[in-house]
């Protein structure tokens, strides 16, 4: 404990140090009183291209660029409509923007742009649906301003050694974004956003968070391997609740508290339950962390409520994640149960060997995921696909319900090879139940559909270069659309039934197999292509409106 006082004690003095005029306050707005409306003068665009240009033609009202007596471009409205307003390139002189007012109509162009230009100041000025972009320029103080409206937002870009302080950002996607950025110390901020990203920062070290305030949104940490220098204190909040910053910690054990947001990296058997987390951009975030607990987890509102990242080990028991969603990735020997993403996604991307089981949820996601095996699986009212495979190998799904998919059922590209779908039901998709679709890196192949009701869809299925696939007593009814099989040699249908479903097609699918199926009540029952080596016995068809000439 005493250890931590210290540091933040030194922190304290060391940011005050730095900027000679900044006085940290623990008020729970977080932003500090702007000036009183000054009178701005309405001018054409800034465009400063190096230290000479730094005169009145070129909107400075004062200085003569000393660290004492900087550059002063001052009192200015300016639209940004159209194009960047204000903009400063290679220079080093020193420069304050104050007392400024830029507007725009979307957030295509920069109200302020900064590149490799060190040793400036942006404060007391106001942002309307405009960007301030900071690339490559070092030394930087911003301080005073608002960004409002849509799209009003500061990007911090490669840049280093910059103080963010007292602004304040609202409106929708008004937020801060740094990028590569190291020793960015942003402190005494007010974010309301409802694009729930108040602060993201990828690839940011030596990264200090203190005393900011998140209203419906909050803090995004992208990339593990610089959050080694990063501290994120406990006055930071989200919706008036601390935001709790862990790393390298064994134990955590978090039952019921008042949380804004938890992130965690690199931590180990740790416990979170009995959790209610609102309107922040992710709730639980946990990174290359191992052998935790997470039980009876509630998140409502947001960008994504769960956010697992790296790891091994986790149990995720009795979670309900309300309109954003749970993300998993590159964790493995994992077990997931009980939990419902309502009105979102669940997704699985790069992870092994999970155990998962009662997942609910608009639309399941398994991406570079291989050796993980879910049941009782139940999507609904998916805005596109509602089970998606990329690049997953050898994954089991049973006993897996889907229903109203706004495109495909199931879909699977690129390289998804020894998948097994069984004991599942899709209906009422606005296109194709199962779409298998080719790919030039790789088309799926040796998957497996068993055991399936397919039932009131636009299309039976649409199989793409799927070669060696398996459709195993499914029954196909009253489909739109029948079953289409194209460039997909070895393919067999077998003991399945196919009623008011359209034509069954096989084109280009050499060595297939169709074997003891029921086609009956349909347009032309069985159709066949430029298919050779096939085996067709077994079949009983029945009350076809028509028969080409082609068929067997």
């Amino acid at each position: 404990m005493n250890q931590r006082i210290i540091s933040i004690a030194c922190f304290v003095l060391a940011i005050a140090l730095f900027t000679n005029t900044i006085v940290f306050s623990n008020s729970s707005s977080g932003s500090q009183s702007i000036p009183e409306e000054p009178a701005y003068t309405v001018r054409a665009p800034i465009r400063i291209n190096s230290n000479p240009d730094f005169d009145a033609p070129h909107g400075v009202t004062g200085g003569s660029g000393t660290p004492g007596d900087p550059w002063i471009i001052e009192g200015w409205e300016i639209n940004a409509t159209d194009d960047t307003r204000i903009e400063i390139v290679n220079t080093t002189a020193y420069y304050v923007i104050k007392n400024c007012r830029i507007y725009g109509e979307d957030f295509i162009n920069s109200g302020i742009y900064l590149i490799n230009a060190t040793n400036g100041e942006l404060r007391d000025s106001k942002l309307n649906n405009s960007r301030v972009i900071v690339s490559n320029s070092d030394f930087q103080n911003v301080s005073n301003n608002t960004f409002k409206g849509n799209w009003s937002c500061l990007n911090i870009l490669q840049s280093d050694n910059n103080v963010i302080y007292n602004n304040t950002f609202t409106g929708n996607y008004s937020y801060l974004w740094a990028q590569q950025t190291t020793a960015l110390k942003v402190f005494n901020n007010y974010f309301n956003s409802t694009s729930y990203s108040g602060a993201d920062f990828t690839l940011s070290p030596s990264l200090t968070l203190w005393n900011n305030t998140f209203i419906n949104c909050g803090v995004q940490l992208t990339s593990s391997s610089t959050i080694d220098s990063v501290e994120i204190y406990t006055n930071n909040t989200v919706n008036g609740y601390p935001i709790y910053f862990y790393k390298y910690s064994d134990g955590i054990d978090i039952d019921g508290w008042d949380v804004g947001q938890i992130i965690l990296y690199c931590c180990s058997n740790f416990t979170m339950s009995n959790l209610l987390i609102t309107n922040t951009s992710r709730g639980l975030h946990s990174m290359a962390s191992i052998y935790g607990s997470i039980q009876n987890f509630t998140f409502k509102g947001g960008n994504t409520g769960i956010y697992l990242d790296g790891g091994h080990n986790i149990t995720l028991e009795g979670a309900y994640v309300d309109d954003s969603g749970v993300s998993i990735g590159y964790v493995d020997d994992s077990v997931f149960s009980n939990v419902t993403a309502q009105d979102c996604g669940f997704s699985l991307r790069n992870s092994d060997n999970n155990l998962g089981n009662n997942i609910t949820a608009s639309g399941m996601y398994l991406s570079g995921s291989d050796w993980n095996n879910i049941s009782n699986v139940n999507i609904s009212n998916s805005i596109g696909d509602g089970l998606y495979f990329v690049q997953a190998e050898n994954n089991t799904i049973i006993n897996a319900s889907i229903n109203n998919s706004g495109r495909y059922g199931i879909m699977m590209w690129l390289k998804c090879k020894y998948n097994l779908i069984k004991d599942f039901n899709i209906e009422n998709c606005t296109d194709s139940a199962i779409y298998m679709m080719e790919h030039p890196s790789g088309s799926p192949e040796y998957n497996i559909f068993e055991n399936g009701q397919i039932i009131n869809n636009s299309k039976s299925g649409e199989f793409e270069e799927s070669s060696n696939t398996q459709i195993i007593n499914c029954t196909f009814q009253k489909n739109k659309f029948g079953l289409t099989i194209e460039d997909s040699p070895n393919f067999l249908i077998s003991n399945s039934k196919f009623n008011q479903t359209g034509i069954i097609t096989i084109e280009n699918s050499n060595g297939s197999s169709i074997i003891s199926n029921s086609i009956f009540d349909t347009g032309y029952g069985l159709v066949i292509n430029a298919s050779k080596n096939l085996t067709i016995k077994g079949n009983q068809i029945k009350n076809i409106r028509a028969c080409p000439s082609n068929t067997p």
